[in-house]
């Protein structure tokens, strides 16, 4: 993972919805604003709002945008 790139976000509360297996478990897409160490990341906004804390590898997801087919 780089800088610039759109990733998901998965949102763990969710896991703890019981009866929930079939929930949508990620937000986003977000944008990575800034690598860190240890493999954590920065993210931000599409708005360009950057969000608060860091946020490790594993809970991130690449995006895959198609203009043909997707819009933001």
């Amino acid at each position: 993972y780089e800088e610039g790139m759109y990733v998901w976000l998965r949102e763990s509360q969710i896991d703890e919805i019981k009866g929930g297996k079939g929930l949508w478990t990620y937000s986003g897409p977000y944008i990575i604003h800034e690598k860190r160490e240890r493999d954590s990341f920065v993210l931000k906004e599409l708005s360009g709002a950057i969000l608060p804390g860091h946020i490790n590898i594993h809970q991130l997801r690449l995006f895959y945008y198609r203009p043909d087919h997707q819009t933001l």
